[in-house]
């Protein structure tokens, strides 16, 4: 059914959200070191034709995440080219599904609480606006990560297990879509991250069923056995193959990336990176920075519904509604004692939010409100979508990539090469991930001063800015000489 006049205008701001973001995909580089990282093992896997075991470079596993995000960047290299465009292209389809999912889900729940058609959907679409212009869905669903992919799984857990079990309907009316649909999305978060996917979303599932004491409805409206081998045949094989390729991963990945990362502040078992010692309880932080401005907007509703509770007159929470105040908070919770985390963790737990606050926005018949809070809502998707899509559009390809990336330095040495052909080397210990995806693999470093052996012809140096390089340029010698150099990076050439 098309969407009537009064909720129009928030389909309109929805599109134009999904627009800026397809937009702005390539209009900078990759970005060190999580983007270009990602983004290289997918380049990897599409040249290597190697679609089991991600790759830093061929012969060099990379264990540290399952292969979905690969697996979808590799796909669109191949038919759009190896670009920037094409590597993040992924990260926007699996977002926009887990918006679709967050706005039916959104509309149902309306639907439950008798608002009408029109209502319905314009609850629905406010949903979807406030997790779209959510600040850290809109940077991931842009980036080169695993979190759109996880998203879109545990969004699709969350939702089918309302559908199936959490919403009041007869049994014979649960569509067979959402019941084996919660395998299938079981089965896909373990390619997209592991089983993290079933923390995010099976502890609120947990905490549910046993406020609810719903054992054995949970059981009655779910194929368990049937979805369990659903849910293996999805994604067992992978890791099976996976181990047997590279022997050592499965212990990596599921005692170290999950155990060891997670109770371990300063775990030193990390192959690919340093560990993160956060203060305890910097999840919520995470969490108010990553949901803004609606992390704000939450904690005013939280806190008037608490004083309404405590006052007697506030209703108390229905099964639905409890189930989407676990889910927001749960993960947060579980991640509260941990100090090894980063901002993006807060991902999974922003849809059930955005399904909470929805009613409140659009004034749904009720909803406790105020006067003008649905215009104000539209004013603040309105400028969100305009604030994040000039940092994207204008702030980061003018002023921060070339100081975030190795991309610049390496098309200015492909532009001089072409002329005077020579390798390209990095003096850094190690070349950084976005040089590895712009020279396709074939940069190579300098460390600590000078290559070891004689170097002949010519050859093109990248230096950082801020490192200090005498000692090698001394080593090759004279004729070398200043070609380009920016806010990142200065390019020698000898030759």
């Amino acid at each position: 059914m098309a969407p009537t006049a009064s909720a129009r205008p928030l389909l309109w701001l929805l599109a134009v959200l999904l627009l800026v973001r397809v937009a702005t995909l390539g209009l900078y580089p990759l970005l060190d070191t999580t983007e270009a990282r990602y983004g290289n093992v997918a380049r990897v896997m599409l040249a290597t034709d190697n679609w089991v075991t991600p790759q830093n470079a061929p012969g060099d596993p990379f264990w540290a995440k399952p292969p979905l995000y690969a697996w979808a960047g590799a796909g669109t290299m191949a038919v759009l080219g190896v670009n920037e465009f094409a590597v993040r292209l992924p990260s926007v389809l699996f977002s926009a599904l887990a918006l679709w999912l967050t706005i039916l889900w959104a509309q149902a729940a309306a639907t439950d609480r008798r608002a009408d058609a029109t209502t319905a959907r314009r609850t629905g679409l406010a949903a979807g606006l406030v997790l779209g212009t959510s600040v850290l869905f809109f940077v991931s669903a842009g980036a080169i990560m695993t979190e759109a992919s996880l998203l879109l799984a545990t969004t699709w857990i969350g939702a089918a297990f309302w559908f199936a079990v959490v919403r009041d309907v007869a049994q014979d009316r649960v569509s067979a879509l959402w019941r084996w649909g919660f395998f299938a999305a079981v089965g896909l978060g373990m390619l997209a991250k592991g089983p993290v996917a079933l923390v995010y979303a099976g502890l609120p599932i947990f905490a549910w069923v046993c406020w609810q004491r719903s054992w054995l409805r949970m059981w009655a409206r779910l194929p368990w056995i049937g979805g369990t081998l659903l849910s293996a045949a999805i994604c067992v094989p992978w890791y099976i193959v996976a181990e047997i390729r590279t022997p050592g991963f499965l212990q990596y990945f599921i005692l170290g990336e999950h155990f060891g990362r997670f109770l371990v502040p300063h775990w030193q078992g990390d192959k690919y990176g340093g560990a993160h010692a956060n203060p305890i309880g910097m999840i919520w932080v995470f969490w108010l920075l990553a949901a803004l401005p609606w992390s704000f907007v939450a904690l005013g509703r939280g806190a008037t519904w608490w004083r309404r509770r405590r006052s007697g007159v506030g209703t108390r929470l229905d099964g639905s509604a409890r189930y989407l105040v676990l889910a927001a908070v749960v993960p947060l919770v579980f991640f509260t004692a941990a100090r090894n985390i980063i901002w993006t963790y807060p991902l999974s737990a922003l849809p059930a939010l955005a399904v909470l606050l929805a009613p409140f926005l659009t004034a749904e018949p009720g909803a406790p409100t105020v006067a003008g809070l649905r215009r104000w809502a539209v004013v603040t998707c309105v400028t969100m979508i305009t604030v994040l899509g000039l940092a994207y559009g204008a702030v980061l390809p003018r002023f921060c990539n070339d100081r975030w990336s190795a991309g610049p330095i390496v098309a200015r040495y492909q532009q001089e090469a072409a002329q005077h052909p020579g390798p390209l080397y990095f003096v850094d210990e190690s070349v950084p991930h976005s040089g590895n995806f712009y020279s396709a693999g074939t940069a190579r470093t300098f460390w600590p001063a000078a290559p070891t052996g004689p170097v002949e012809g010519t050859v093109y140096l990248a230096i950082k800015e801020n490192r200090s390089a005498a000692a090698t340029l001394a080593a090759l010698g004279d004729g070398v000489t200043l070609v380009a150099s920016s806010r990142g990076y200065r390019l020698y050439v000898r030759r």
